[in-house]
């Protein structure tokens, strides 16, 4: 995890920008810019000084309030103590990494589950410490008194397989959410032994490319019922996968919201 932490800080701090540093317009707190009025703008935005000078309308923009406010919610399960060449569990820390050191180069309040960061140091004792946890036959979900513990609006980021369906609607009602799947490459035919990871009931099994196909669909079905969850309560939602650049998909996903 020490490596893994390392890797996640040289990725953000050894750019030039975080994976927030496109700013998204709207109700907050920091100017950001002017744009030009176009009769349907908020008419309370105009920057009279601008007109004064220039004799023509413009609206101030401003970085959106849920940007200052990040909560982070990693859902940790013995599902996710599965891989080929790496661990979901491993792809899930490196994500959350990345956007944890994000966030506090962009001086956001950050906040994973109940814990509030506000330097490197505090943040990667406990990256440290989570990743310590065992998570051999643990069922995790969303812990929903969460949502009523902070007030305020957030960008909330929820980091999951989603193999156990996750109701986001209290979220979603309040904040701007965002789900980032976990996803698994399942693909070559083998004689392996089973263990549920939540059960640790084992298994031996015949991998062939038919089974593997039977498992991969019902995974998608898993899937498609979360993802109709997402679509139905308007939560933005990205796929990562141990074959991806992490840093580069995350980046190109929150520029482009």
């Amino acid at each position: 995890m020490q490596h893994l932490i390392l890797k996640t800080k040289k990725e953000v701090f050894s750019r030039q920008s975080g994976l927030f540093s496109s700013k998204k317009g709207g109700e907050g707190y920091d100017f950001l810019d002017l744009a030009e009025y176009d009769y349907q703008s908020d008419a309370k935005r105009i920057d009279w000084k601008s007109y004064a000078k220039t004799g023509r309308l413009y609206t101030k923009i401003y970085q959106e309030e849920f940007l200052k406010n990040i909560l982070i919610i990693p859902i940790l399960s013995g599902s996710l103590h599965f891989g080929k060449r790496r661990l979901k569990s491993e792809i899930l820390f490196e994500t959350l990494g990345l956007i944890a050191f994000s966030a506090l180069r962009e001086g956001a309040k950050l906040k994973i589950l109940d814990n509030f960061f506000d330097n490197i140091h505090q943040l990667q004792l406990f990256l440290l410490s989570l990743a310590r946890q065992n998570l051999i036959g643990e069922r995790d979900s969303l812990d929903e008194k969460l949502f009523y513990r902070f007030g305020e609006k957030h960008l909330t980021i929820v980091i999951s397989d989603f193999l156990e369906f996750t109701n986001l609607s209290l979220f979603a009602a309040r904040d701007d959410v965002v789900a980032i799947i976990i996803k698994e490459r399942f693909d070559a035919a083998c004689e392996a032994e089973l263990v549920d990871n939540q059960t640790l009931k084992k298994l031996p099994y015949n991998l062939t490319k038919s089974s593997l196909a039977g498992y991969r669909k019902n995974m998608e079905k898993i899937l498609l019922r979360q993802k109709e969850h997402f679509f139905r309560h308007k939560i933005d939602f990205i796929e990562v996968g141990e074959d991806d650049n992490i840093f580069q998909k995350l980046y190109i996903f929150f520029k482009e919201r």
